[in-house]
């Protein structure tokens, strides 16, 4: 993705006993999880229906 925002992407997150989410970005790039658990997730975003990052992300 190269650091650039990017409108329709798919953005999944997951995590141990947690439901996984999903999300698409906005026209400017932006997506919101709402009542997200503290703990470690597996952010996966996919562009066109292929992964294009996978991060692991802490909420405190």
């Amino acid at each position: 993705m190269g650091g650039l925002p990017r409108a329709g992407a798919l953005l999944q997150l997951s995590g141990e006993g947690f439901v996984t989410r999903q999300a698409v970005s906005g026209s400017d790039g932006s997506y919101r999880f709402t009542d997200v658990p503290p703990g470690s997730y597996v952010l996966v975003v996919k562009v066109d229906g292929a992964v294009t990052e996978t991060l692991v992300v802490n909420v405190k």
